[in-house]
């Protein structure tokens, strides 16, 4: 008895896929994400799924950075989403107006966003940078 259980506890061990940590990638398998600054203080984002299936995604949650020397400095952004994840499917895009309470200061910004790819990883996808004047 001490035997199966051992034999069905390995083989349980051994189907477990471990999934791994939010990493961030500019563009993860086939993941790419688009930011122009639109009217006023908006940003329109558009997320393009190339990948080999759905991805789960929820761009209101993006974040937004602003370059500070050589590096990238997360900016409070201060707005109530809902937290559903969406699925995008392959081959398919979609695009976001995220509007800002604070006036965006002069300077380079990007956006970034989480996104579940297939097969249950996530990544941090960075948008290429734009200019606030």
């Amino acid at each position: 008895m001490r035997f199966v259980l051992l034999a069905l506890a390995v083989g349980v061990a051994a189907g477990c896929q471990v999934v791994d940590p939010i990493v961030p990638s500019p563009t993860p398998e086939g993941v790419a994400l688009r930011a122009t600054r639109g009217a006023a203080d908006t940003i329109n984002i558009t997320l393009s799924n190339r990948s080999t299936g759905s991805v789960g995604y929820n761009l209101c949650a993006s974040g937004l950075e602003r370059r500070s020397g050589s590096s990238w400095a997360v900016v409070p952004v201060h707005r109530v989403c809902t937290m559903e994840l969406r699925l995008l499917s392959r081959g398919q895009d979609v695009s976001y107006r995220s509007v800002y309470l604070a006036p965006l200061v002069r300077g380079e910004y990007r956006v970034t966003t989480g996104v579940e790819m297939p097969g249950g990883a996530w990544r941090v996808v960075q948008s290429n940078a734009f200019t606030v004047n």
